[in-house]
């Protein structure tokens, strides 16, 4: 009988499941479920002889589980042949494996990264703990002048040693101690709630510091978190343009705006620089905040705080790019971008406001750098009469090849800088053009699937208008591997990370183009099996009769299949061991839909190293290591339409690690590579990236005085607000509740708004539910208001000969209409007359003044918040209140601790 009738066991390992310690027995393919497994399954204490207990086989019949596996121990698992798979397979022979169960150590930690604890919302603290039934902890209250260097001086790691906490417990007041009786099961790792809300020195305004020991254990480090207890809710809106914020505040429980807030910035050294109340909706804005660092929000008794240097939002899943708008724009431009030594660069430019309209003619510094970065030439740039712009650059006869660049400035404010080339080149003296020639591929835009051939349609020509008959056609194929294969959903990542040897070049045949200079590129599958997208690029060289080539690429892409698995880590490559490990992880396909899929398998693997050490005498004593796979944890996973799914794994020991996800229905796996260790994170990617609202406009463009339908789709209904603001400042704004089925709002265009960085921008929360465990959720939306300007553009028509003979004059015949179809009188037109075999060369493109006044602008407004920062909410089981106390006593009294076991802290107590 072949191999494909065989079952085998491909894996033992200890896993997680819903905390418990398991072991997880896989095999080659499903089994049969009817057959007594425990009689075929059988395992064995090293000390104790058989262990008792059922196998229970996994929903998708590859896997059999055994739960509740005891820690340090010495089993032996036998398999005995005759187990039956599903199509007729068997186990052709007995299976046996050696296991060592993992220590469990007592241990607790914060299960959460956040510093907002959501009073309203929240039954308690949540720790994570394992064998450990009783904690100690203390609670501090930083001083508010010591706010930012506490925050300066903090590690961002979660476990702090003690020297650490020493430092850190000198800018605070150390205000209650409390035992909590935790009440876990033995060797089950179990998130557990301890009761704060009821404790009245947490109920005062401040930002509080715990740290957390299990009692009777003293240690060299200790779990440590900062956090403040609140129901309000900030989003912070900072201007790039000026030292001005816009601040919203609401609800955490409700989603409803609060009003009168009290809202002040701190500087460095802890002292108000401003302060403000939230107005009736929410809103307050404060201004000269260059200098401010810590934003506190203040009211009954509550607090909540934004460090104004950290992080901001990732809102790069949004278009919000372009240009930086500048409220004068110097538009610079030149009939090529290559230039030889010696030769004369021409420069031109126009000067317009922020909406392109003429202004005063002003001059303006120019300031010229050769390639290696030093200043060749400063020049003061007049205009014409007419507002025209134009220099002449002469440059040296042995002026260095390279990057060259012109930076103007207006007084000591920068408005362009302008780049070209200098080298030495011939003009090309023919054209190619290169077309996939697939079927699906049309456009050049669909991937080849792994099972099609490639064919590149080949056009070659001479600039004078003659094909290139016969010319010689040679090239390259180049294959990369391709796993950030979608720009539409950045930072996920396609495909196996285990797939080796994807990148290879490979020469095409060499080929004569036809009688009309036309040919056909052919390359044989050489990317057939493969597991993850790659691009193939195409080099193709067109020789002159000389021998001369010219150059042209064409990229090409190519899918195994028409959707895959997408992984994004909410990490840098390197995670910190003591934080939770999240991924994103969504269906998609090359255009970026977002597509539902069900039954996906996920799995967490610890790349295990087992090291040893080898002696000869040429190297002496060399480590190596055996690589093994071990599953630790693995999920079912559904994706709904349009949706991201998460995975939250706990945080691991410093290893190598990697998740895997296989779709059933392509037979495909995605997999992302890392490891875990020590190390600093400005901030974490999950609450950096928000969730986003739909935001849908019903025109193309608008003129003042219309009226703009703005439709937004969030993934939940909230309350939020909705604005309209541009990189200096805030424009127009409305709270409003918004549903998950769309709701639509007016907006007025303004005459005043005469830029084109303007936006829609518009933050939604999903309020808080405390029956269910929900923690409020934002989402955030984003829209360029596009401004209509159609009216102000010009029609250019020319006629002129076909065909120029060289050195002799020619005639120009120019017409210039208006938008409207009407002639445009006294314009000055600007004619230039280049070689195309120089433009090719570069595959220069005339830049468009139009687009470079009236295009969408960047975004450049940075977008702060606390609701990534909360402390999750869950349905998880309550600590109980063994004793504690406040630790000072009021008249100067010395505090005292009910805890036999004391801290270290700059207050004075003793302990008995």
């Amino acid at each position: 009988m072949g191999n494909e009738q065989i079952l085998k066991v491909v894996d033992v390992s200890e896993i997680d499941r819903d905390g418990w310690d398991c072991l997880a027995v896989t095999f080659s393919s499903p089994l049969n479920e009817n057959q007594n497994f425990e009689e075929i399954l059988h395992l064995f204490d090293a000390k104790k002889g058989k262990v008792d207990g059922a196998w229970i086989l996994s929903e998708d019949h590859q896997e059999l589980i055994f739960n509740h596996l005891e820690p340090n121990r010495k089993l032996v698992l036998t398999v005995d042949a005759g187990l039956k798979g599903k199509d007729a397979k068997i186990l052709r022979k007995e299976y046996t494996a050696k296991i060592t169960t993992n220590d469990l150590s007592p241990n607790i930690s914060f299960a959460s990264q956040g510093s907002l604890f959501p009073v309203r919302l929240a039954e308690g603290l949540p720790v994570i703990t394992l064998n450990v039934n009783q904690a100690n902890v203390e609670f501090f209250r930083i001083k508010n002048d010591q706010l930012v260097n506490f925050f300066e001086d903090k590690e961002s790691s979660s476990i702090l040693s003690n020297d650490m906490i020493s430092a850190l417990v000198d800018k605070a007041d150390l205000i209650y101690t409390g035992s909590f009786k935790l009440n876990v099961d033995k060797n089950h790792r179990q998130k557990i709630l301890l009761p704060i809300s009821s404790i009245k020195p947490l109920q005062k305004n401040g930002v509080y510091f715990a740290v957390m020991r299990s009692a009777g254990m003293y240690n060299y480090s200790y779990p440590v978190t900062v956090f403040t207890i609140s129901d309000i809710g900030i989003s912070v809106h900072r201007y790039q343009d000026n030292d001005q914020i816009n601040v919203f505040t609401q609800s955490l429980e409700t989603g409803d705006v609060l009003p009168n807030v009290n809202i002040s910035a701190l500087d460095k050294k802890g002292h108000i620089i401003a302060t403000a109340f939230s107005d009736k909706d929410g809103y307050a804005n404060l201004t000269n905040m260059s200098k401010a660092r810590i934003l506190l929000a203040k009211q009954n008794g509550q607090t909540s705080f934004i460090q104004l240097k950290s992080p901001a939002l990732d809102l790069s899943d949004f278009k919000i790019d372009g240009d930086i708008q500048h409220d004068l724009q110097f538009f610079v431009f030149g009939p090529r971008d290559l230039y030889r030594p010696g030769e004369t660069v021409i420069l031109n430019a126009l000067l317009r406001d922020a909406d392109g309209q003429s202004v005063q003619n002003i001059p303006v510094n120019a300031i010229v750098y050769n390639a290696e970065g030093k200043k060749a030439q400063n020049f003061v740039w007049k205009a014409s009469e007419t507002g025209f712009y134009q220099y002449q650059l002469k440059l040296p006869a042995n002026a260095v090849t390279g990057k060259w660049s012109v930076v103007v400035k207006a007084g000591k404010k920068e408005l362009n800088q302008y780049r070209f080339a200098v080298e030495d080149f011939l003009p090309e003296r023919m054209g190619l053009t290169l077309q996939s020639e697939n079927l699906e591929n049309s456009q050049n835009n669909v991937p080849l699937t792994s099972r099609q051939d490639l064919h590149v349609k080949a056009n070659g020509w001479y600039l004078y208008g003659a094909p290139a008959s016969h010319n010689l056609l040679s090239g390259s194929i180049t294959m990369h591997s391709l796993r950030k294969a979608v720009p539409q959903l950045k930072g996920f990542e396609f495909g196996d990370s285990q797939e080796k040897n994807l990148d290879k070049r490979m020469d095409f045949d060499e080929i004569h183009l036809d009688q009309l200079g036309y040919g056909q590129i052919k390359m044989a599958n050489q990317w057939q099996g493969i597991r993850s997208p790659v691009q193939l690029i195409i080099e193709a060289s067109l020789f002159e009769t000389g021998g001369r080539p010219v150059v042209r690429h064409l990229t090409q892409f190519v899918w195994p299949a028409k959707q895959l698995v997408g992984i994004r880590p909410l990490f840098d490559s390197v995670t910190s061991h003591d934080k939770p490990i999240r991924f994103e992880v969504v269906m998609a396909d090359f255009e970026g839909h977002k597509l539902p899929a069900k039954n996906l398998k996920a799995r967490f693997i610890h790349e295990r190293h087992d090291y040893y050490w080898t002696y000869s005498d040429d190297t002496g004593w060399d480590s190596h290591f055996n690589k093994k796979d071990v599953i630790e944890d693995e999920q079912l996973l559904n994706i709904g339409q349009n949706k991201i799914a998460m995975l939250t794994f706990p945080s691991k020991d410093w290893g190598f690690y990697r998740l895997e996800v296989f779709n059933p229905d392509t037979g495909l796996t995605s997999s992302y590579s890392f490891e875990t260790g020590a190390v600093e994170e400005a901030g974490s990617e999950e609450n950096l990236r928000p969730d986003q609202v739909k935001v849908m406009l019903d025109k193309t463009a608008y003129k003042a005085g219309d009226i703009a339908r703005i439709t937004l789709t969030p993934p939940s209904d909230g309350k939020g607000y909705l604005a309209v603001e541009s990189s200096g400042q805030l424009l127009w704004r409305q709270s409003i509740q918004a549903s998950a089925k769309g709701s639509s709002f007016t907006l007025p265009i303004n005459s005043k708004w005469l830029r084109h960085d303007v936006y829609i921008t518009t933050l939604i929360i999903r309020p808080g539910d405390r029956k269910v465990g929900a923690t409020p959720k934002r989402s955030v939306g984003i829209l360029h208001l596009p401004l209509d300007r159609q009216d102000r553009k010009l029609k250019l028509q020319m006629k002129m000969n076909s065909k120029i003979e060289p050195l002799t004059d020619q005639k120009v015949k120019v017409k210039v209409t208006d938008a409207y179809g009407k002639p445009v009188k006294d314009a000055e037109v600007l004619l230039s007359a280049v070689d195309t075999g120089v433009l090719n060369i570069t595959d220069y493109k005339t830049p468009d003044p139009f687009r470079a006044f009236f295009d969408r602008k960047a975004y450049n407004v940075d977008q702060l918040d606390v609701y990534g920062k909360l402390i999750e909410a869950g349905q998880n089981p309550l600590a109980s209140l063994a004793f504690g106390g406040d630790a000072m006593v009021k008249g100067g009294e010395t505090a005292r601790y009910q805890d036999q076991d004391c801290y270290v802290t700059t207050q004075a107590y003793s302990c008995e």
